[in-house]
């Protein structure tokens, strides 16, 4: 009698039976791990560098450019978001070639209106990095570590051990500190209007670093299964294994089930998304709401309306730069946290703490105390940092493998539609006044803190109805299997646990799905 393993075939639509996720989720952490997290680290660095390199001398530009309304200048953070929006779902695959371009051309800008547009596309090709990233390392990291890795390479720098790793990872945070520390020594010895576009230029040589870096990372193994290129999928693990110094045929891991996906267009894959995937979409869009809304608010409404008031022009970088240092304890907290109390509490916990410190910084800016000012936003962005931090790591484990990427995307893209309203709006409220013709401050924390409030009242169903991913792999984090298949597969589901190789004529349902 003819057998066949289902690992051999890779039609559209097929099961597979297969334990090559296992066989990542199991490796011991290596040196390829550490050169690996570095790669996607040291990017998300680079990225975040760009990002920030802008918010310390925002008043500079809008003085150079003559800009006299608030609300116009908060263009310039607002233009940064529709980008990120389009390259989120677009163009992820120019990222890099395409913002190192036009970060050169924002510096030379001749006028307002041209950097807003040179701004804008930079941003196209730096969103592109957010979903790539997330993805790549919630699908290489083994799920033991996935939790913790997720946040502090998204946040922090700092030296992380775990078994045989002890390696300085440079992220996010990082990044954030450098532009902001660069921007002293440029704003106190060079001409205003000089300063801000050298620091704007330096942003395209981190994107060329990037763009080297990401050439030494593999495909995603679980990307190559999900569209049934079952053979390379298998030659990456076992690529990866002797990297690891951990060959392993397989013999001794067990197999599980894996569906493989069409390969659909970009509209079909949004339609999977919303008609599949309604409540983690859902869910996921609203935690980048609430992130960029409150975090692109805040620091526009800071840069534009706040610091100006209080804090000399030349001592607003070294605001920045301490307030960056929040970032290190914040990201920190939240990685010892999140395989420790879990994601459904730490949500919640963090987002709430980041709209009560929002609301504090108020009573520091009614004293005029640059030092109390300096202290209360510190606070605010160690629990920002912490909330995004959880956040970013929550999105790779909602989505299955073949859409994962697509629906980050989505996220990202709605979070930046969110981003696009909240310098305006601030700055509108702010312009506005209350009733007495008095500049409306404490109107605008409000409505910053209220967006992270939106995520605590979405953690409730997702505490009801949500997977906790602690200790999970990523395949049980999203219910893959479970959400794709109906009773009769099910039941194929536990024959198939039962039997590694099983004739061709008891295949039954498993061949027709």
């Amino acid at each position: 009698m003819e057998e066949v393993k289902l690992l051999s075939t890779n039609q559209e639509g097929e099961i597979q039976y297969t334990n090559i996720t296992k066989r990542l989720d199991n490796l011991n952490w290596s040196k390829w791990h550490t050169k690996t997290t570095i790669v996607l680290g040291v990017g998300w660095a680079l990225d975040a560098f760009e990002t920030s390199i802008l918010s310390s001398v925002l008043n500079l530009i809008k003085e150079d450019f003559n800009v006299t309304s608030v609300t116009e200048a908060s263009l310039m953070t607002s233009v940064w978001l529709i980008g990120g929006m389009v390259g989120a779902i677009f163009f992820g695959w120019v990222g890099d070639r395409a913002y190192s371009l036009f970060t050169l051309l924002t510096s030379l800008s001749p006028n307002f209106y041209m950097f807003l547009i040179f701004r804008c596309l930079t941003s196209v090709g730096v969103a592109g990095e957010y979903s790539a990233v997330t993805s790549s390392i919630a699908e290489f990291v083994p799920s033991k570590h996935r939790g913790k890795l997720s946040v502090l390479i998204q946040g922090i720098q700092i030296r992380f051990v775990c078994s045989e790793l002890k390696n300085v990872l440079g992220t996010w945070g990082v990044g954030a500190l450098a532009a902001n520390a660069i921007n002293i020594p440029l704003v106190d010895n060079l001409p205003p209007h000089v300063a801000w576009r050298v620091a704007c230029s330096l942003g395209a040589f981190a994107s060329i670093f990037t763009l080297f870096a990401r050439r030494f990372l593999p495909e995603s193994p679980r990307w190559l299964l999900s569209k049934g290129r079952i053979d390379e999928a298998e030659n990456v693990v076992k690529n990866i294994e002797v990297l690891c110094f951990q060959p392993n045929n397989g013999d001794n891991i067990e197999k599980s089930l894996f569906s493989v996906g069409e390969n659909a267009s970009f509209l079909t894959q949004i339609y999977t998304l919303w008609k599949t995937f309604p409540l983690q979409i859902l869910f996921a869009c609203t935690l980048d709401l609430s992130q960029a809304f409150g975090g692109y608010g805040m620091s526009n409404f800071m840069s534009l309306i706040i610091l100006p008031n209080i804090v000399k022009e030349s001592d607003i970088p070294r605001f920045y730069t301490i307030a960056s240092l929040a970032t290190f304890p914040g990201i920190g907290l939240a990685a010892l946290l999140i395989d420790y109390i879990g994601r459904k509490k730490l949500l919640p916990l963090s987002y709430t703490l980041a709209a009560i410190s929002c609301l504090m910084i108020y009573p520091s800016y009614t004293k005029k105390s640059s030092s109390s000012l300096t202290l209360s936003f510190f606070v605010f962005s160690l629990f920002y940092s912490s909330s995004w931090g959880t956040g970013y790591s929550m999105y790779s484990e909602i989505f299955p493998t073949f859409i994962r990427s697509t629906g980050i995307g989505m996220a990202v893209c709605v979070g930046r539609l969110g981003g696009f309203f909240a310098p305006l709006l601030t700055s509108y409220i702010f312009e506005k006044g209350d009733e007495n013709g008095t500049k409306n401050v404490f109107g605008g924390f409000i409505l910053i803190s209220s967006f992270f409030l939106i995520t605590v009242i979405a953690a409730i169903p997702f505490a009801y109805y949500g997977t906790e991913a602690k200790g999970l792999s990523l395949e049980s984090a999203c219910e893959e299997v479970r959400c794709s298949f109906d009773e009769q597969e099910r039941n194929d589901i536990e024959l198939l646990d039962r039997r590694e190789v099983i004739p061709l004529e008891n295949l039954t349902s498993l061949n027709n799905s």
